[in-house]
């Protein structure tokens, strides 16, 4: 049985504040095995305008 808990990071911020800086900066240090880019998936759904929403 393993004696990990799991923890949940989340990052909030006006646009432009640094949060996915923040992240990516740690990301590695902490070990952190599952990352949800929402940026990558905006760029991934319209690579053009990745700041539309889609309807």
């Amino acid at each position: 049985m393993h004696t990990h808990q799991p923890i949940f990071f989340v990052f909030a911020g006006n646009n432009g504040s640094g949060k996915s800086t923040f992240r990516n900066l740690i990301i590695d240090k902490i070990g952190v095995e599952i990352n949800i880019d929402p940026d990558a998936i905006a760029r991934r759904m319209d690579s053009e305008i990745p700041e539309s929403k889609i309807s």
